[in-house]
């Protein structure tokens, strides 16, 4: 299911040149539509830090991820996700260096649970180099698949909801 925050993520992106958190409950999509967000671009890479393989390469083979993200030619910008990084003590200033030294060159998101503490004193500040996107569980609109008619603008006239529809908004 496509959520409504695809296209938002994608502006702050194209039109920002920032770096995206998503940020949320558990179980609401983020993973989900940060991987949805990889589908359509060539040289895109997504790494989790709760799978140790990708822990390493974060910590100890960046180099060799981002060399290989810049070396394959492609049409469109390359884009990393970082999967629950915020659970890495030092999330804040690792990203802030790949984001200052890569930023012109690689798209990035970054997703976590609602604990993302981006305010939280200490380390270098974050400050003008993201845009926070807090998701929650899935709208009456997204269900319906309003929200895709409705010439991008995610506030629509009011449509009757079928009883299908109502249980699957209860359920999720």
């Amino acid at each position: 299911m496509r959520r409504l925050y695809q296209d938002y993520i994608e502006t702050i992106i194209n039109d920002y040149n920032k770096m995206v958190f998503i940020s949320g409950p558990r179980q609401v999509g983020k993973t989900t539509i940060s991987k949805n967000l990889l589908s359509d671009i060539t040289n895109s890479n997504y790494l989790n830090w709760d799978y140790l393989k990708d822990r390493n390469i974060i910590l100890n083979k960046h180099h060799e991820l981002f060399e290989n993200i810049l070396m394959t030619i492609s049409d469109t910008k390359p884009r990393v996700v970082f999967d629950e990084i915020h659970k890495f003590n030092d999330w804040k200033n690792l990203v802030k260096g790949f984001y200052d030294k890569f930023g012109d060159k690689i798209e990035f998101i970054i997703t976590g649970s609602a604990k993302l503490n981006i305010y939280k004193k200490g380390g270098d500040s974050l400050m003008g180099r993201y845009i926070n996107l807090t998701v929650h569980p899935l709208t009456v609109a997204e269900i319906t698949g309003v929200f895709k008619n409705i010439n991008n603008n995610i506030i629509s006239e009011p449509k009757k909801v079928t009883i299908e529809e109502y249980e699957a908004l209860l359920q999720f």
